[in-house]
């Protein structure tokens, strides 16, 4: 099957997805404004600006011989015009931030708006959790036309693995404890509480060690962050070590004692099964949303996001190694039931295989007409910010 992507090429969730699709035999092209390393990719030119770089995606979104336009992530150009440009079948995949603007990604009344329209009409619509899939129907998504799908992790990749190469790369100590952070280097992932905390259990745990990825680095927060080990006196306890390939990542799990997510607002992520199927113990914010895959105590601990609570969380981890064990003996259980890719790929081709073309799909001058006044509202914001800054 011929499937037009739409998306960010750089997203390690998205390049997962569609690799998964391409073992699986369809032919997958990639509509992206940030192009990535892989596929075949139909990209606006450098420079183009907003204008230029609509008219590459609304042209590749019309003419391309595509048998399926699938969207990963509701909210953008991409994916309002791919609403838009009246083709079908139109698949959207919601990943969390897209369909939950006032707990994660703001958008204003008219993105909010374009992305409702996107969804309503939608052939069909991926939802990772009960939460995201209660958000769809509020928002007038139909739900026969709502697949719950986690999409899961590549097994073969995400295993236990042997670390020893990984400690020498990093210099740590043969009996080091390797307290990890892998989320994105931002500050709506509370990565501060986390080293807050990591200062609290620091003395009562000398031979423990916090390494913090870089994935998606805010370089303020990072340089925030650096400060804030400095005054605290854990230069030699906290190891930064940047941007890490999704390649690598079962390494950093296999070798952590303790994997530390903290987000006040959160999806499934695909962190979570990752740590969970290479039998990393895990922290987790105390979310509802967490719940459907883990349970408090026995697959994983939950923690409210404060310093304190969290690293009464953690001391409690690193004294208690049968509650360790326990955690890690747990998670590749937990991924048995529903998070392996290979099985969630195969749900999606038996849904997609089910989708008719629809006769009555055309295109929308409403949304057009939306994304231009988006597009007018945005340049303005942009100039009165100029003028604020500069002028």
């Amino acid at each position: 099957m011929r499937i037009l992507a739409v998306g960010n090429g750089r997203s390690v969730h998205v390049v997962a997805r569609l690799r998964g699709m391409v073992r699986r035999g369809h032919t997958i092209h990639l509509l992206t404004e940030t192009p990535g390393s892989e596929f075949d990719q139909v990209s606006p030119p450098a420079g183009a600006g907003t204008i230029g770089a609509l008219r590459c995606l609304w042209g590749a979104l019309r003419r391309h011989p595509a048998e399926i336009i699938h969207v990963h992530y509701a909210a953008g150009y991409g994916a309002w015009l791919a609403g838009a440009c009246g083709r079908s079948p139109l698949v959207v995949s919601v990943m969390g931030g897209d369909i939950l603007p006032e707990e994660q990604v703001p958008q204003n009344l008219l993105e909010c708006w374009l992305t409702r329209r996107l969804l309503r009409g939608a052939d069909l619509v991926t939802s990772k959790s009960i939460h995201l899939t209660e958000r769809l129907t509020r928002m007038g998504v139909e739900p026969h036309r709502i697949l719950p799908l986690v999409w899961g992790i590549d097994l073969s990749r995400f295993q236990r693995r042997d670390q020893s190469s990984l400690r020498s790369r990093l210099e740590l100590p043969p009996m080091a404890r390797v307290v990890l952070s892998p989320r994105a280097l931002r500050p709506f992932y509370n990565i501060h509480v986390i080293v807050e905390a990591f200062a609290i259990v620091a003395t009562d745990h000398p031979d423990a060690v916090l390494v913090i990825t870089g994935h998606q680095a805010d370089l303020n927060y990072q340089a925030d962050l650096h400060h804030r080990v400095e005054r605290l006196g854990l230069m030699d306890r906290v190891r930064f070590v940047g941007a890490i390939g999704a390649d690598e990542m079962a390494d950093f799990y296999s070798l952590a004692e303790a994997v530390v997510s903290v987000p006040p607002s959160d999806g499934i992520p695909q962190s979570l099964l990752e740590a969970l199927a290479c039998g990393a113990p895990t922290i987790l914010s105390d979310l509802p949303h967490y719940r459907e895959w883990v349970e408090n105590d026995i697959s994983a601990l939950m923690t409210a996001i404060t310093p304190a609570a969290l690293a009464a969380t953690l001391d409690r981890l690193l004294r208690d190694k049968a509650l360790g064990a326990r955690l890690a003996a747990a998670g590749p259980t937990v991924i048995a039931k529903g998070g392996c890719l290979e099985s969630n790929l195969k749900r999606l081709d038996d849904a997609l295989a089910q989708l008719p073309v629809r006769v009555d799909a055309k295109l929308s001058v409403l949304t057009l007409s939306g994304l231009a006044m988006l597009v007018v509202v945005r340049a303005i914001g942009a100039r009165l910010l100029f003028r604020r800054k500069y002028l």
